[in-house]
């Protein structure tokens, strides 16, 4: 047998070891989802870009972030990208015959790649035997970008803006604190008149996120007496009588872009304020609010959550 199919040969066998080492169990991804997929090899992507202009150090790619949440992220995405590389590898290896008639220069080529991917799985391996180092940054609460803000921050930021496309969404989230995930899908509010408490009331229907079995709530409506004289409450029936339907919807098409355009005009009514505001801030604002009002059980239903628990992360 030729030296170099003798190496490609060697290097399958020591690749099919270190695989076997970084996934045990082959089929492992076949339950895992197809969103999730598609997410795993987006994140792997950039990983191995970033590797690959840093002379292949797979290791500083993975570890760079303080967050925990970010490294297990990135470790559970090269993990399926390193199985999606073996297994392809294996086929190419398969199909093509490289070990029985393949010219030198393929030989090589394939050679090198594989080398390559076991240096990845390597260094993989290495990282999450050693996990990320204890001296990172504690993640900070958004609820402490609170700190600092003027008491009627929420009416303020609705007011800049009301121009904007954003308006009804930030109007929404600043009366009801619903998530940003919850108006992509859509939030609906409307205007009746509740028998049981005997006045008019506004309505906000919200479909909710992050709901599994024993987590979070399919489904709340919040309510507001409609002769509330408060700013947002005011805001929201001026739009409510400006409508020819009886139901508003407000839904936003990225949450992402929802939460700069909130950092965009936060940091031009507070330009020296030191931490950013998200969208997820009127969401702890909400929950500061009410809890001075209501019972905690309220609390928790008004925030979509099953387990009371929850709610002690939000607020103040």
């Amino acid at each position: 047998m030729p030296h170099n199919q003798s190496g490609i040969l060697r290097l399958v066998e020591q690749c099919r070891a270190a695989m076997r080492v970084v996934l045990p169990l082959g089929s492992e991804f076949e339950e895992t989802s197809e969103k999730t997929r598609i997410e795993y090899v987006k994140l792997g992507l950039t990983l191995v870009k970033r590797a690959t202009q840093n002379n292949d150090r797979l290791t500083d790619a993975l570890l760079d972030t303080q967050r925990p949440t970010t490294f297990y992220k990135r470790m559970a995405a090269m993990r399926y990208c390193l199985w999606l590389q073996h297994v392809d590898l294996c086929s190419e290896m398969r199909e093509s015959s490289i070990c029985e008639g393949a010219t030198d220069s393929i030989g090589v080529e394939f050679k090198d790649r594989l080398q390559r991917h076991l240096d990845w799985l390597t260094q993989y391996h290495a990282v999450r035997c050693q996990g990320l180092p204890p001296d990172r940054q504690k993640r900070k609460s958004k609820r402490q970008a609170l700190r600092g803000l003027p008491q009627h921050w929420r009416e303020s930021l609705c007011k800049r803006g009301v121009a904007g496309k954003y308006s009804l969404a930030l109007l929404t989230a600043a009366l009801s604190g619903c998530r940003p995930a919850e108006l992509v899908a859509g939030v609906y509010i409307w205007r009746d008149f509740d028998e049981t408490l005997q006045k008019e009331v506004i309505n906000i229907d919200i479909a909710g996120a992050k709901v599994k079995v024993r987590q979070g709530q399919p489904r709340r409506i919040i309510h507001f007496a409609a002769s509330d004289n408060h700013p947002l409450i005011e805001s929201m029936n001026q739009l409510l009588d400006q409508q020819d339907e009886p139901v508003l919807k407000a839904q936003i098409a990225n949450a992402g872009n929802f939460t700069v355009e909130i950092r965009r005009l936060s940091k031009c009514l507070w330009p020296a304020h030191p931490q950013a505001i998200t969208a997820y801030c009127l969401r702890h604002q909400w929950s500061a609010d009410t809890k001075r009002t209501q019972s905690g059980d309220s609390v928790s239903r008004g925030l979509g959550h099953a387990s009371a628990k929850t709610r002690r992360n939000y607020g103040q």
